[in-house]
């Protein structure tokens, strides 16, 4: 998380609530690193919501959505 927030300092959009988010692999690792991102961005003042719909996940079958059968995986 640390060196995202520094990555960020050296953009024109600094804020994280301000950024689109790919994770590839839908593991404990990278739900894991999606849930801090997501901590971050709703620390900033964006909704759970809002900052949920930043977020694209990927696994081996491709993009997470609402019609495969993976529920739960972030919060």
């Amino acid at each position: 998380m640390a060196g995202l927030l520094c990555a960020l300092r050296s953009t024109d959009k600094p804020k994280l609530s301000e950024q689109r988010i790919v994770i590839v692999g839908a593991g404990s690792a990278g739900i894991g690193v999606a849930n801090q991102i997501l901590d971050g961005m709703k620390r900033e003042g964006i909704s759970e919501q809002d900052a949920l719909e930043r977020f694209w996940v990927l696994d081996q079958d491709g993009l997470i959505h609402r019609n495969r059968d993976i529920k739960g995986l972030m919060r």
